[in-house]
């Protein structure tokens, strides 16, 4: 049995939603039939998860960048030990090598000679003297072409600009003529 009210709703009809007032988001607290989200809500928050995803997804699968950074720093902390280590010493050497089972940055010349076996796949050593500011020297070290940098006894290395070492082809180390190892270019 449906009866009219005064106000020109129906009686006897389950409407929380429906009140003869203006629709209002405030003046409905407890509407059960209008609670959740919009099918706009839903998209927007699915596209934006979405988006986001895209961008962090590509960091997490490739190792390649974690790897040659992380070589990258211990190849310094090695050179800096190298120089650290030669003052007062002669014959202290870094060597950049290379052999079946991957590349070799060591050192020789100190009672203990740190040494980094790199086996990653996908990473290429190279090395070169500087000749001029601004310019790339690294050429790649192979079984054919080793390379190596000496300090002096006072853990200076004999080269006007320095010298660059590089991993893929980015300026990863350098060492310049004051002995000093730096991340990055010589400039």
């Amino acid at each position: 049995m449906l009866v009219s009210s005064a106000r020109g709703g129906s009686v006897g009809r389950s409407r929380p939603c429906r009140k003869a007032r203006p629709f209002s988001f405030l003046s409905q607290p407890n509407c059960v039939a209008c609670s959740g989200f919009t099918i706009v809500e839903l998209v927007t928050v699915i596209l934006i998860a979405g988006i986001v995803l895209a961008m962090i997804v590509p960091r997490f699968s490739s190792t390649t960048v974690f790897d040659r950074e992380t070589t990258g720093d211990r190849m310094l902390s090695i050179a800096r030990i190298a120089q650290g280590s030669a003052f007062g010493r002669s014959g202290v050497t870094i060597n950049l090598s290379y052999s079946s089972t991957g590349y070799v940055f060591s050192t020789s010349g100190l009672s203990k000679n740190p040494s980094l076996q790199i086996d990653q796949a996908g990473l290429v050593l190279a090395a070169g003297n500087v000749s001029s500011i601004g310019t790339n020297p690294c050429t790649a070290i192979t079984a054919n072409s080793p390379f190596s940098v000496t300090f002096n006894e006072q853990a200076e290395i004999d080269q006007n600009y320095g010298v660059q070492i590089c991993l893929n082809g980015a300026e990863t180390l350098c060492i310049s003529p004051a002995g000093f190892a730096h991340a990055g270019a010589c400039l």
